[in-house]
């Protein structure tokens, strides 16, 4: 669904942008009795030619570059045309051929791969969006704002949608359960933990983003990767400008039989619901308003390449990128809204490998064709969170993708039962750029970004990977209905991943915890928790001494001196990176210390005596217990009392009977409140009688 908002009026009452598609009933693929409600028409499967891995021992030996000009002329004779090269990855390159259909790629790099001096090959695959074409224009504005003052904000079911029970859309559609905050993110719960870090930056992989008003403060530099100019539609190739020029297209400019689309300002869309502005009294606001957006041009006119969105991710992270400029502000959490046909390319995981190593968490968005995401990519990679989509409702929205590959869902839109798509920051042109306004979409691309958002929230509270992200995130989820508007729209477990994620469940510090009692020498002291947001969880509980890990566990007994500091985080393992730290305490305690002087050299078996200086800070007559030590071996005991003065002669109860050499140490133990010391070794050695 897309229904624009003009920026100057705020309204919610503007009509359809382009005209609606066909859409046809169809039946999900091996789903047993679940009946489609629809099916997208498919897309012809293109690609933009093969991409090569060049970094086999024959590769290394005739050297990489001179490699790839073979394997391009190869191609180029082949295909009977110019072939271009492109960098991907470090020994992976994409050979282009203009668009040709993804089974003649396929046949193409097979024959490739048989030269000795190609690794593996594979098509250079056309992706697309995942957000749907356009249906008629329906639904309804929600409530009023609840928790920021953007005027738009009621109409953001999928971050808060503040109907209950009683509501008539409610009572006529979904469960009498209804939660509070709906079937949304319920990102505002966890707001009032952190609207998250400036710090953390989300990659936007996508088709550019325009300077909107409500992201233009959001965003710090990214790229464009599209290297063919066609696609680019901006007059060049790939360059450090990843403004959406627009990716409208003419009927068949996309293949034979492709049809006419206007501009589908999807990266500007998909950015809003990641971060848009909250609190500035203008349009809507992200599910993480407080992190930063970074995009990352990898669609263009028709869609875009593999090899230029694996080498959108690895640049994302961080990593190098021949031919590119290092990435200044490397991502922690990646947004991919796109996909297409097939299992997740040899390409695909070397990029997502590269990047997860960097610690970079990748979000991807299901698909659209109400079939398997295991036939998908990169919805099929590994270590990926894909996400599916359901409706306001919390049902499976018609389209979504299902299967065990499905790690979660988030609300995507679903106009299937006069429901509403998600409402976005857009733009009003059909072609070119006009008016920047607010738009609803829907789709699994509409999904995802609802979920980078919550893992940059997880990112602004600890550091968690990319594992750990994926674990809190299947954890931080409302379970789904138990009934559906239909059969085909339950979800289950398995079905649509763990749940719909709600940040309302994620336990994350509004304070720290407290150290309860006196932190002096020899005290024992306790955790007092803080306050959290989110569910009732046991805490485990860290104590730190300058810094350093001394103790777990609710108390502590004092034994040494420095700045202690108590670190609480929830016990589950799914959040153990959110902590939250105490105010440092001073350990306040007299401090000792014990020196010793012995002679060097004595005979074996005749008894000796070492001198002692103890000083404590406050007094000049400190006393308490003295041991005189041979490695561990106790060798000489006695007091210090005030009259010594802190000065002590220590006849050795035992002589030493062993020759060689000895290290004698002494350590002296005060009154409570005095923390302890032991000397530095004193070098003794025994000789033969």
């Amino acid at each position: 669904m897309k229904r624009s908002i003009a920026l100057v009026s705020l309204a919610l009452t503007a009509g359809v942008l382009s005209a609606p598609s066909a859409i046809a009933s169809g039946v999900a693929p091996g789903d047993g009795d679940r009946t489609a409600f629809v099916a997208v028409a498919a897309r012809p499967a293109m690609a933009g030619g093969v991409i090569v891995h060049t970094r086999g021992s024959e590769a290394r030996r005739l050297g990489g570059r001179a490699v790839v000009r073979g394997v391009a002329a190869d191609l180029a004779h082949r295909v009977g045309g110019r072939v271009r090269s492109q960098a991907v990855l470090p020994g992976v390159t994409a050979l282009r051929t203009g668009l040709i259909s993804a089974a003649d790629a396929q046949a193409l790099a097979d024959e490739l791969a048989e030269r000795a001096d190609v690794a593996w090959a594979e098509p250079d695959l056309l992706m697309h969006t995942d957000e749907l074409p356009d249906p008629p224009d329906q639904g309804a504005d929600a409530l009023p704002p609840v928790a920021a003052n953007d005027p738009l904000f009621g109409s953001l079911y999928n971050v808060w949608d503040n109907r209950d029970a009683t509501s008539p859309e409610v009572a006529a559609k979904a469960p009498s359960a209804w939660p509070a905050g709906g079937y949304g993110t319920k990102a505002p719960a966890l707001w009032t933990a952190t609207k998250g870090a400036p710090s953390v930056v989300v990659a936007v992989l996508d088709t550019g983003v325009r300077p909107h008003p409500d992201l233009a403060p959001q965003l710090v530099a990214g790229y464009d990767m599209v290297a063919d100019l066609t696609t680019a539609n901006d007059g060049d190739g790939r360059d450090a400008d990843p403004t959406d020029p627009g990716d409208w297209v003419t009927a068949g400019l996309c293949g034979p039989g492709a049809p006419a689309e206007n501009s589908s300002w999807h990266g500007t869309h998909v950015s809003g619901t990641v971060a848009a502005a909250a609190d500035n009294l203008l349009g809507v606001a992200g599910v993480a308003p407080g992190v930063k957006i970074q995009p990352v041009r990898v669609l263009g006119r028709c869609g875009g390449f593999s090899s230029d969105i694996a080498a959108g991710i690895a640049w994302a992270s961080g990593a190098a990128v021949p031919g590119l400029p290092a990435n200044a502000t490397p991502a922690r959490v990646v947004n991919m809204s796109l996909g297409g046909v097939g299992v997740c390319s040899s390409t695909y995981q070397s990029a997502i490998d590269v990047a997860r190593s960097r610690g970079t968490t990748i979000v991807v968005s299901a698909g659209n064709d109400n079939a398997s995401a295991s036939d998908k990519s990169p919805a099929s990679c590994a270590g990926v969170v894909t996400v599916g989509a359901t409706s306001e409702y919390g049902d499976k929205a018609a389209y979504s993708n299902f299967g065990p590959v499905v790690d979660v869902s988030a609300p995507g839109g679903d106009s299937t039962w006069d429901g509403r798509g998600v409402l976005s920051t857009y733009n009003a042109g059909l072609t070119t750029p006009a008016a920047d306004s607010y738009a609803e979409l829907e789709g699994t691309s509409m999904a995802a970004p609802a979920v980078s958002g919550a893992a940059a929230l997880l990112a602004s509270l600890g550091g968690f990977t990319p594992d750990q992200a994926e674990t809190a995130l299947k954890s931080a989820v409302i379970a789904f209905p138990t009934s559906a508007v239909a059969n085909w729209a339950q979800c289950s477990v398995g079905v649509c991943g763990s749940g719909v994620v709600d940040l309302g469940q994620v336990p994350a510090p509004l304070s720290g915890p407290t150290i309860a009692g006196s932190p002096t020498a020899g005290a024992r002291v306790s955790a007092a928790p803080g306050t959290w947001t989110g569910p009732v969880v046991p805490l485990a509980y860290t104590w730190l001494l300058d810094g350093r890990v001394v103790g777990s566990g609710p108390t502590f007994l004092v034994d040494r001196p420095g700045n202690l500091v108590l670190r609480s985080s929830p016990a589950t393992g799914a959040f153990t990176p959110v902590t939250s730290d105490s105010a440092a305490a001073a350990t306040i305690g007299k401090l000792s210390k014990t020196r010793l002087a012995a002679p060097k050299r004595v005979r074996a078996g005749v008894r000796f005596k070492v001198t002692l200086k103890v000083k404590v800070n406050g007094t000049k007559k400190p006393k308490g217990k003295v041991v005189v030590l041979d490695g561990s071996k106790v060798v000489g005991k006695a007091k210090l009392v005030k009259r010594d003065k802190g000065r002590l002669v220590v006849r050795l109860k035992k002589p030493l009977k062993k020759t060689g050499k000895h290290k004698l140490t002494a350590r002296f133990t005060g009154k409570p409140g005095v923390f302890g010391s032991t000397s530095a070794p004193e070098k003794v050695k025994v000789v033969r009688a």
